[in-house]
């Protein structure tokens, strides 16, 4: 980086958060599902390039006590903010250390090496170290997670971030530069014609920056470096280095399947099968503007796979968020509409693929393995062993299209079930001086004043009627506002006779956030 890139990171800090995609478990499900035999996350050696103040790094250690997590940062304030959080969780299988990614020779090797958010935004000699560091300190089955910037996509980004770096480039003081940036922004929509191509993309653009935060719009647009580059120059680099590409962290991101079979037919005839040139010709059809890619030894290519068959899902665990809004008729034919948590409506007949989602529905968040879940569903649905070929294939589609969730190890925990409730511990953490948390699928959750109180509380030593008369004396001291049907609710003989009902709730919605252990 340069002394201008490390002076803005200090005086404005990149808001640290964890990155789902980016997590061991998501990266050693695709090289499993493509024939490689990865080593288990919760076993592992992990490094971080350019991992700001921990945010992505210090749940997966709290998360996995026998792994080894190492991150490095340019930024000293950074680190030093990382250290703090590390030391009150009493973590000792990390360690963050400021260190130049240009200059940093690991001195050992790792099973996943992440670097997300720092290839695109740092000088080209940053960015040859950083697939370096991937070739000479990945282990042999290891898997390393790049993201960058893409075009085509980022070339009308590229358009606002020139203007605005043009407007307010030369301000040396970062809150004018935001603020003048932002400004010739919203300047350019306005006078732009907004019936042109031109003027509605510009106007899509500036309504996105508008919402985001400073920090994300100063590194994003005001930084001196961002090189956005085709996918197939990103993979010239890395074969340069002898990596090779294994896939996309969200590998439905790679099926040609959600194009039209025609469009399937002419991709095919055109790249001539080559993977490479497959995910270029995608990345032209769909404008694509980022990637989040694997990388894995250029040896190891001849053992990839990357025919997903549905046998495949015996071997991994499973999870989907879904619902329905009525009783459901498993021993039928007889239609059942499903949602999932993304608003996708799914309606199924057959009674064992009817059994199997009502099960997993009510073990969201945790996962089930195959085997026990067609055992399951068979009882459930009174159905015969012929039918594993038909949840097999059902469950296939689900994870093609993105609805059900594939994992390399089990996700369990007891919930609410425990006498002693106890959350995660850096979500707890976390909650001290913020509303939002990194539950146990590594995703970010924004919680409501009560729900951040009762989270604070979840020690794993506190019973449930400990737990509601604390709440009800941060309700009467002001310090939680509850209300009902509009009004708020003061008096503590109201407060206490509510309680007990609203810790119930509020501890389920916890359990299914994946935010208690």
């Amino acid at each position: 980086m340069t002394t201008e890139s490390i002076s803005s990171y200090d005086d404005v800090p990149y808001q640290s958060n964890p990155f789902a995609q980016s997590q061991p478990e998501r990266l050693a499900v695709v090289a499993k599902l493509f024939g490689l035999q990865p080593v288990l996350p919760s076993k592992a050696k992990v490094l971080e390039l350019g991992c700001a103040s921990g945010g992505n790094l210090i749940p997966l250690a709290a998360r996995y006590p026998r792994t080894r997590f190492y991150g490095i940062d340019f930024s000293a304030r950074q680190v030093s903010v990382a250290e703090k959080q590390i030391a009150a969780l009493a973590l000792d299988n990390i360690r963050i250390e400021s260190a130049d990614i240009t200059t940093f020779a690991p001195r050992e090797t790792f099973d996943y090496i992440i670097c997300h958010g720092v290839y695109s935004w740092v000088p080209e000699a940053t960015r040859a170290a950083i697939l370096r560091i991937c070739r000479e300190a990945l282990t042999e089955q290891g898997v390393a997670y790049i993201s960058y910037n893409t075009y085509p996509g980022w070339r009308l980004r590229q358009v606002v971030r020139e203007a605005m770096l043009f407007h307010a480039g030369d301000h040396a003081d970062t809150t004018q530069r935001l603020t003048q940036g932002r400004a010739f922004l919203q300047f350019m929509q306005q006078a732009s014609d907004p019936a042109s191509i031109f003027g509605q993309m510009l106007k899509i653009e500036s309504d996105m920056i508008a919402n985001f935060r400073d920090d994300y719009v100063l590194h994003e647009h005001l930084e001196q470096h961002n090189h956005p580059c085709y996918f197939k120059d990103f993979m010239a680099q890395a074969d340069a280095h002898r990596l090779g590409y294994l896939g996309e962290a969200n590998f439905v991101e790679m099926l040609p399947q959600h194009f039209t079979p025609d469009v399937q037919r002419t991709l095919e005839q055109a790249s001539g099968g080559n993977i490479i040139l497959t995910e270029q010709y995608m990345d032209f059809l769909r404008n694509r503007y980022f990637r989040q890619t694997l990388l894995v030894h250029a040896e190891r290519l001849g053992h990839v796979r990357r025919n997903i068959r549905a046998e495949l899902l015996t071997t991994f665990q499973l999870s989907v968020n879904v619902k329905t809004q009525r009783d459901v008729d498993v021993s039928s034919l007889t239609i059942a509409t499903f949602e999932s948590a993304h608003g996708r409506s799914m309606d199924v007949t057959e009674p064992i693929i009817k059994a199997a989602l009502i099960i997993l529905g009510q073990r969201f968040p945790k996962t089930i393995d195959f085997e026990a879940l067609f055992a399951a569903a068979r009882a459930h649905s009174n159905t015969n062993e012929l039918q594993r070929i038909t949840l097999l294939n059902a469950l296939q589609a689900l994870a093609l299209n993105g609805i059900l969730d594939i994992q390399v190890e089990p996700l369990d925990f007891a919930g609410t079930s425990r006498p002693q409730p106890q959350a995660f511990a850096s979500a707890r953490e976390q909650v001290r001086s913020g509303v939002s948390a990194t539950n146990q699928r590594h995703e970010q959750v924004t919680l409501n004043p009560f729900q951040v109180a009762l989270l604070a509380l979840l020690d794993g030593k506190l019973g449930i009627t400990e737990i509601e008369k604390s709440l009800v004396e941060e309700c009467v001291a002001g310090k939680i506002g509850l209300q009902r049907e509009g009004m708020a609710i003061r008096d503590r003989e109201s407060i206490a006779g509510i309680m007990p009902g609203l810790v119930r709730e509020k501890l389920r919605l916890l359990e299914l956030a994946a935010l208690l252990i």
